[in-house]
């Protein structure tokens, strides 16, 4: 929430240093909705380690989700600095995660693993007019990742409960190159855009003691890891 609100403060100043020349609105205002797919390697492995983990107890436990694509959100502003290019800033924010899960009549038992993401950073893009209405976009996003990773184990036997939940954190570096098919007419922009988010990774901490962090049960320390493909809906103000 407060890189949202940052986003916001930083848009409002630079549109009031932006020129006033009757109908002329340089700063492009623009919200995006998307569909991500996270590759998530090393808790992926983290997630078939928790459930041999079940199983060498003798619990016969399924992975039933694990890190699935899932929609994604933007907040863009951006300013020309030179014709046909923009400079801005991106704030991002997408969720995934995992389920490992059992259950009979005696009660269940469950590992819930949810990963959520917020991101801050600049943007350049390069725009080629195609014909008047209609525009090719290439861009890239350069991305500081801030993720937050919560584990929570339960256990019900014989109706009572057991749990427990522990967060993590990491701190990250991403770049997003994209293309896009824009359409714009007056004020208003949409466009539709596809791209890959290379995701540098990092080791993910425990929150309440960062000289320790999570291992993965396997090939060693857990990391976020956000690589994948992302698409988009783009809408916009100009």
């Amino acid at each position: 929430m407060r890189h949202f609100l940052l986003t916001i403060l930083i848009c409002l100043f630079f549109f009031y240093l932006s020129p006033d020349d009757g109908f002329s609105f340089p700063m492009q205002i623009r919200g995006q909705v998307g569909y991500n797919y996270y590759s998530m390697k090393s808790l992926k492995t983290l997630a078939q380690f928790q459930r041999s983990s079940y199983q060498t107890w003798g619990i016969d436990a399924k992975i039933v989700q694990e890190f699935p694509s899932t929609p994604g959100f933007q907040l863009q502003a951006a300013i020309p600095f030179r014709e046909y290019s923009l400079a801005g800033l991106v704030w991002d924010y997408a969720s995934t995660g995992a389920r490992i899960h059992y259950a009979d009549y005696s009660g269940y038992a469950k590992t819930d693993m949810v990963i959520t993401r917020q991101a801050f950073g600049l943007l350049l893009e390069r725009i080629v007019p195609l014909t008047a209405k209609i525009n090719f976009v290439i861009s890239l996003q350069s991305l500081v990742i801030y993720s937050r990773l919560n584990i929570k184990q339960e256990t019900e036997i014989l109706e009572r409960v057991y749990s427990s939940e522990m967060p993590f954190r990491s701190i990250s570096v991403g770049f997003i190159p994209l293309a896009e098919l824009q359409f714009a007419a007056g004020h208003f922009l949409i466009g539709l855009r596809g791209g890959y988010e290379y995701d540098a990774g990092n080791r993910l901490y425990y929150l309440s003691d960062s000289s320790r962090s999570l291992n993965d049960g396997k090939s060693g320390v857990a990391t976020s890891d956000w690589d994948g493909f992302r698409i988009g809906l783009i809408v916009g103000w100009k």
